[in-house]
Protein backbone atom coordinates (compact mmCIF):
# COMPACT_ATOMS: atom_id res chain seq x y z
CA UNK A 1 0.00 0.00 0.00
CA UNK A 2 1.30 3.28 -0.61
CA UNK A 3 1.54 6.30 1.72
CA UNK A 4 -0.75 8.26 -0.51
CA UNK A 5 -3.67 5.88 -0.01
CA UNK A 6 -3.72 6.75 3.39
CA UNK A 7 -4.93 10.55 2.54
CA UNK A 8 -7.70 9.17 0.51
CA UNK A 9 -11.30 9.43 2.84
CA UNK A 10 -12.90 6.14 2.73
CA UNK A 11 -16.01 6.09 1.33
CA UNK A 12 -18.94 4.06 2.13
CA UNK A 13 -19.37 2.93 -1.71
CA UNK A 14 -15.54 1.28 -1.08
CA UNK A 15 -16.38 -0.19 2.15
CA UNK A 16 -19.63 -2.14 0.73
CA UNK A 17 -17.31 -3.38 -2.08
CA UNK A 18 -14.79 -4.99 0.91
CA UNK A 19 -17.85 -5.90 2.95
CA UNK A 20 -18.70 -7.97 -0.31
CA UNK A 21 -15.16 -9.33 -1.22
CA UNK A 22 -14.84 -10.63 2.55
CA UNK A 23 -18.07 -12.09 3.23
CA UNK A 24 -19.86 -11.96 -0.03
CA UNK A 25 -22.54 -9.52 0.93
CA UNK A 26 -23.52 -6.18 -0.09
CA UNK A 27 -25.95 -3.60 1.48
CA UNK A 28 -28.57 -2.08 -0.57
CA UNK A 29 -27.51 1.86 0.70
CA UNK A 30 -29.91 3.54 -1.55
CA UNK A 31 -33.29 1.95 -0.87
CA UNK A 32 -32.81 2.80 2.67
CA UNK A 33 -33.64 6.87 4.20
CA UNK A 34 -32.05 8.50 6.82
CA UNK A 35 -33.99 8.04 9.46
CA UNK A 36 -33.82 4.11 8.89
CA UNK A 37 -30.07 4.00 7.96
CA UNK A 38 -29.91 5.59 11.99
CA UNK A 39 -32.28 3.30 13.29
CA UNK A 40 -30.13 0.31 11.95
CA UNK A 41 -26.97 1.71 13.43
CA UNK A 42 -28.43 2.12 17.27
CA UNK A 43 -29.53 -1.72 17.18
CA UNK A 44 -26.55 -2.73 15.34
CA UNK A 45 -24.08 -0.40 17.93
CA UNK A 46 -26.43 -2.22 21.26
CA UNK A 47 -25.87 -5.93 19.94
CA UNK A 48 -21.91 -5.16 20.09
CA UNK A 49 -21.42 -3.39 22.65
CA UNK A 50 -23.63 -6.95 24.28
CA UNK A 51 -20.94 -8.76 22.91
CA UNK A 52 -17.73 -6.59 23.84
CA UNK A 53 -19.11 -6.64 27.25
CA UNK A 54 -19.83 -10.34 27.74
CA UNK A 55 -17.11 -12.54 25.84
CA UNK A 56 -13.45 -12.03 26.03
CA UNK A 57 -11.12 -10.31 23.72
CA UNK A 58 -9.17 -13.47 21.76
CA UNK A 59 -13.03 -14.87 21.00
CA UNK A 60 -14.33 -11.41 20.39
CA UNK A 61 -11.16 -10.88 17.52
CA UNK A 62 -11.81 -14.37 16.72
CA UNK A 63 -15.06 -14.08 15.78
CA UNK A 64 -16.14 -13.65 12.07
CA UNK A 65 -19.99 -12.95 12.84
CA UNK A 66 -18.26 -10.34 15.16
CA UNK A 67 -16.06 -9.07 12.77
CA UNK A 68 -18.94 -8.62 9.99
CA UNK A 69 -20.94 -6.51 12.16
CA UNK A 70 -18.07 -3.72 13.15
CA UNK A 71 -17.80 -3.67 9.01
CA UNK A 72 -21.52 -3.39 8.78
CA UNK A 73 -21.49 -0.49 11.55
CA UNK A 74 -18.71 1.28 9.48
CA UNK A 75 -20.55 0.95 6.04
CA UNK A 76 -24.18 2.62 8.18
CA UNK A 77 -21.72 5.30 9.75
CA UNK A 78 -19.72 6.34 6.24
CA UNK A 79 -23.33 6.72 4.18
CA UNK A 80 -25.01 8.82 7.30
CA UNK A 81 -21.92 11.11 7.27
CA UNK A 82 -21.83 11.46 3.79
CA UNK A 83 -25.65 12.38 3.25
CA UNK A 84 -25.52 14.27 6.72
CA UNK A 85 -22.84 16.64 4.74
CA UNK A 86 -24.98 16.82 1.42
CA UNK A 87 -28.31 17.91 3.61
CA UNK A 88 -26.38 20.41 5.50
CA UNK A 89 -25.69 22.29 2.37
CA UNK A 90 -22.99 20.55 0.26
CA UNK A 91 -24.45 20.06 -3.11
CA UNK A 92 -23.43 16.96 -5.74
CA UNK A 93 -20.99 17.44 -8.22
CA UNK A 94 -23.49 17.82 -10.96
CA UNK A 95 -26.15 19.97 -9.43
CA UNK A 96 -23.02 22.18 -8.45
CA UNK A 97 -22.32 22.43 -11.72
CA UNK A 98 -25.53 23.18 -13.21
CA UNK A 99 -26.08 25.85 -10.73
CA UNK A 100 -22.67 27.57 -11.52
CA UNK A 101 -23.99 27.60 -14.73
CA UNK A 102 -27.28 29.47 -14.48
CA UNK A 103 -26.03 32.37 -11.68
CA UNK A 104 -23.75 32.48 -15.02
CA UNK A 105 -26.24 33.06 -17.76
CA UNK A 106 -28.40 35.38 -15.60
CA UNK A 107 -25.47 37.49 -14.08
CA UNK A 108 -25.95 40.84 -14.36
CA UNK A 109 -24.27 43.48 -16.63
CA UNK A 110 -23.79 47.05 -17.75
CA UNK A 111 -25.57 47.28 -21.22
CA UNK A 112 -27.19 50.04 -23.83
CA UNK A 113 -30.70 50.60 -24.54
CA UNK A 114 -31.16 49.85 -27.76
CA UNK A 115 -33.74 52.50 -28.42
CA UNK A 116 -32.15 55.52 -26.65
CA UNK A 117 -28.69 54.20 -26.36
CA UNK A 118 -28.61 54.93 -22.34
CA UNK A 119 -26.64 52.45 -19.98
CA UNK A 120 -28.66 50.73 -17.59
CA UNK A 121 -28.06 47.12 -15.44
CA UNK A 122 -29.33 44.35 -16.43
CA UNK A 123 -28.53 40.66 -17.78
CA UNK A 124 -28.36 40.00 -21.22
CA UNK A 125 -31.80 39.25 -22.53
CA UNK A 126 -32.86 42.39 -21.90
CA UNK A 127 -32.83 45.53 -24.60
CA UNK A 128 -34.46 48.01 -23.77
CA UNK A 129 -34.07 50.48 -20.43
CA UNK A 130 -38.14 51.04 -19.98
CA UNK A 131 -41.74 50.49 -21.12
CA UNK A 132 -41.15 53.29 -22.66
CA UNK A 133 -38.25 52.86 -24.90
CA UNK A 134 -40.00 49.47 -25.80
CA UNK A 135 -43.15 51.36 -26.92
CA UNK A 136 -41.23 53.90 -29.11
CA UNK A 137 -39.61 50.77 -30.86
CA UNK A 138 -42.55 48.73 -31.47
CA UNK A 139 -43.90 52.42 -32.56
CA UNK A 140 -41.23 52.53 -35.22
CA UNK A 141 -41.71 49.11 -36.35
CA UNK A 142 -45.30 49.66 -37.35
CA UNK A 143 -44.67 52.60 -39.12
CA UNK A 144 -41.90 51.68 -41.27
CA UNK A 145 -44.26 48.35 -41.66
CA UNK A 146 -47.10 50.61 -42.50
CA UNK A 147 -45.13 52.98 -44.99
CA UNK A 148 -43.70 49.56 -46.66
CA UNK A 149 -47.09 47.76 -46.70
CA UNK A 150 -49.16 50.92 -47.52
CA UNK A 151 -49.90 50.32 -51.29
CA UNK A 152 -50.82 46.85 -50.58
CA UNK A 153 -53.01 47.35 -47.88
CA UNK A 154 -54.81 49.96 -50.56
CA UNK A 155 -55.00 47.37 -53.12
CA UNK A 156 -56.65 44.42 -50.39
CA UNK A 157 -59.39 47.33 -49.46
CA UNK A 158 -60.26 48.09 -53.19
CA UNK A 159 -60.54 44.33 -53.88
CA UNK A 160 -62.45 43.49 -50.85
CA UNK A 161 -64.56 46.79 -50.74
CA UNK A 162 -67.81 45.05 -49.32
CA UNK A 163 -66.26 42.89 -46.64
CA UNK A 164 -64.23 46.28 -45.32
CA UNK A 165 -67.60 48.12 -45.66
CA UNK A 166 -69.68 45.73 -43.62
CA UNK A 167 -67.41 45.53 -40.85
CA UNK A 168 -67.41 49.47 -40.40
CA UNK A 169 -71.52 49.52 -40.85
CA UNK A 170 -71.13 46.72 -37.72
CA UNK A 171 -69.04 48.74 -36.09
CA UNK A 172 -71.27 51.31 -35.81
CA UNK A 173 -74.12 49.30 -35.21
CA UNK A 174 -76.14 48.84 -38.56
CA UNK A 175 -78.08 45.43 -37.51
CA UNK A 176 -80.14 43.12 -39.54
CA UNK A 177 -81.37 40.32 -36.78
CA UNK A 178 -85.12 41.50 -38.03
CA UNK A 179 -84.33 40.30 -41.45
CA UNK A 180 -83.87 36.82 -42.80
CA UNK A 181 -80.06 35.66 -41.84
CA UNK A 182 -76.78 37.00 -43.64
CA UNK A 183 -78.86 40.64 -44.91
CA UNK A 184 -76.05 42.59 -44.94
CA UNK A 185 -74.36 41.89 -48.34
CA UNK A 186 -78.12 42.53 -49.73
CA UNK A 187 -78.14 45.84 -47.84
CA UNK A 188 -75.31 46.47 -49.36
CA UNK A 189 -75.91 45.84 -53.00
CA UNK A 190 -79.02 48.36 -52.38
CA UNK A 191 -76.68 51.05 -51.17
CA UNK A 192 -74.12 50.94 -54.05
CA UNK A 193 -77.00 50.27 -56.81
CA UNK A 194 -78.71 53.53 -55.55
CA UNK A 195 -77.90 56.52 -57.48
CA UNK A 196 -79.85 59.58 -56.23
CA UNK A 197 -80.47 60.12 -52.61
CA UNK A 198 -83.61 59.40 -51.40
CA UNK A 199 -83.76 62.65 -49.04
CA UNK A 200 -83.47 65.57 -51.41
CA UNK A 201 -82.95 63.85 -54.79
CA UNK A 202 -79.38 64.87 -55.44
CA UNK A 203 -77.46 62.32 -57.61
CA UNK A 204 -74.95 59.90 -54.98
CA UNK A 205 -70.59 59.87 -55.41
CA UNK A 206 -68.26 57.78 -54.25
CA UNK A 207 -65.18 60.33 -54.29
CA UNK A 208 -62.26 60.74 -51.34
CA UNK A 209 -62.18 62.77 -49.74
CA UNK A 210 -66.20 62.70 -48.70
CA UNK A 211 -67.93 65.70 -50.26
CA UNK A 212 -71.85 67.11 -49.22
CA UNK A 213 -73.23 64.22 -52.02
CA UNK A 214 -71.11 61.22 -50.48
CA UNK A 215 -73.33 58.08 -50.35
CA UNK A 216 -74.59 57.18 -46.92
CA UNK A 217 -75.83 53.85 -45.44
CA UNK A 218 -78.88 55.58 -43.07
CA UNK A 219 -80.03 53.44 -40.16
CA UNK A 220 -82.18 53.89 -36.69
CA UNK A 221 -79.37 54.21 -33.74
CA UNK A 222 -81.97 52.87 -31.23
CA UNK A 223 -82.83 49.30 -33.07
CA UNK A 224 -79.87 49.17 -35.67
CA UNK A 225 -81.97 48.63 -38.86
CA UNK A 226 -81.49 49.89 -41.68
CA UNK A 227 -83.74 52.98 -43.27
CA UNK A 228 -82.55 54.67 -46.78
CA UNK A 229 -79.74 55.82 -48.25
CA UNK A 230 -78.59 59.59 -48.63
CA UNK A 231 -76.38 61.69 -49.00
CA UNK A 232 -74.25 62.89 -46.50
CA UNK A 233 -76.34 66.33 -46.01
CA UNK A 234 -79.69 64.93 -45.42
CA UNK A 235 -77.85 62.38 -43.35
CA UNK A 236 -76.41 65.02 -41.19
CA UNK A 237 -80.04 66.62 -40.76
CA UNK A 238 -80.55 67.64 -36.89
CA UNK A 239 -82.85 66.71 -35.28
CA UNK A 240 -83.11 62.85 -36.97
CA UNK A 241 -86.72 62.05 -37.24
CA UNK A 242 -87.37 57.78 -37.15
CA UNK A 243 -88.30 57.48 -40.85
CA UNK A 244 -91.50 54.88 -41.73
CA UNK A 245 -90.64 53.82 -45.03
CA UNK A 246 -91.12 50.36 -47.27
CA UNK A 247 -88.03 49.37 -49.33
CA UNK A 248 -89.17 47.90 -52.69
CA UNK A 249 -86.02 48.28 -55.01
CA UNK A 250 -84.31 45.42 -53.60
CA UNK A 251 -83.25 42.78 -56.00
CA UNK A 252 -84.44 39.39 -54.36
CA UNK A 253 -87.49 41.83 -52.10
CA UNK A 254 -85.88 40.60 -48.72
CA UNK A 255 -86.95 43.86 -47.53
CA UNK A 256 -90.20 43.67 -49.18
CA UNK A 257 -93.51 45.01 -47.03
CA UNK A 258 -91.46 45.58 -44.05
CA UNK A 259 -91.51 48.68 -42.12
CA UNK A 260 -87.65 50.13 -41.86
Amino acid sequence: MNISEFAKPVTAKKLNESLAKRFGKRIALESFTLAQLHNARNKLRTRLSQIEMNESFSSVVESDEYQKSKLFLDVLNAEISERADISEGEMPAGLKKHMEKKNKKDKMKVLNCAECNKSFVSNKRKKYCSDECLKQKKLAYWREFYQKNKEYKKNWVENNHMKVTINKWKLRGLNSDDYESDDYESIYYLVMSTENCEGCGCKLTDNKPRTSTSRCMDHDHETGLFRAVLCLVCNSKQPRQPRQKVATNLKNSIFKNKVI
